[in-house]
């Protein structure tokens, strides 16, 4: 099967702490030892690395396993982007998810589209932006957020001093508010000036229409079709 469940959800942290510290204690050390130091769920050996997990399209991990995959966020050092999309992921599965996230120092992008986290998630989310220090892209497309819960993720980046994308499309329906185009013309801002700054750190100039010296997310109206190495997928 190409879908994971709580179960198979701790092993695959398990085996993602394990690539970073070879003395952690796996959930399964029976079955590490019969594989010789292959990492079934991952399907890697000891030894390697991963940098990218796609969580895509799997109905049946429920808060459980968001709550250990959350705690794995709290200690992994080498993940760089983390995908979640249409996974069902409710208000109360952002929360748990949120914890993690606040803590990590590695993630540079996080895709969440597609799922009914609504305000009360985006709120959650916000917690997040306020505290997270490494995280570049966050994507919440499609997930029912109202206007109250794009005010509360502005009021975040007021605080926030690396994000440089954060994509709203396909949110607030029916919610036309001035206060709803002001808050996104405010996130819009925060973003701009996150890659002006980033800019000025590595390039020693505030022009953006200079290319970089190293890469630097840029704020982007389209999708980006980009890829990353060590990329680790499950959806069907």
């Amino acid at each position: 099967s190409h879908t994971l469940d709580n179960i198979r959800i701790r092993k695959l942290c398990d085996e993602l702490l394990l690539l970073e510290d070879p003395t952690y204690q796996v959930y399964d050390q029976d079955s590490l030892r019969r594989n010789a130091g292959w990492l079934p769920t991952l399907q890697i050996g000891l030894g390697k690395s991963v940098q990218t997990v796609r969580l895509n399209n799997n109905p049946e991990v429920t808060i459980g396993g968001y709550f250990v995959l959350s705690q794995m966020l709290s200690y992994i050092q080498g993940l760089v982007s983390l995908d979640l999309s249409f996974s069902n992921l409710k208000a109360a599965d952002a929360r748990v998810l949120a914890l993690g996230l606040s803590k990590n120092h590695s993630v540079q992008e996080f895709r969440m589209r597609g799922n009914c986290i609504g305000s009360e998630g985006a709120t959650s989310m916000a917690e997040v932006l306020r505290s997270n220090e490494t995280l570049l892209l966050v994507d919440l497309r499609m997930n029912s957020i109202k206007g109250i819960g794009v005010c509360i993720l502005a009021d975040a980046m007021s605080e926030n001093t690396t994000l440089t994308e954060l994509d709203l499309r396909w949110n607030f329906s029916g919610d036309k508010s001035d206060y709803v185009e002001t808050a996104l013309l405010d996130m819009k801002r925060y973003c701009y000036l996150n890659m002006e700054n980033a800019l000025i750190k590595y390039n020693g100039c505030a022009d953006p229409t200079q290319e970089p010296k190293h890469p630097v997310a840029e704020v982007k109206e389209q999708e980006s079709d980009g890829q990353v190495a060590n990329l680790v997928s499950w959806y069907p």
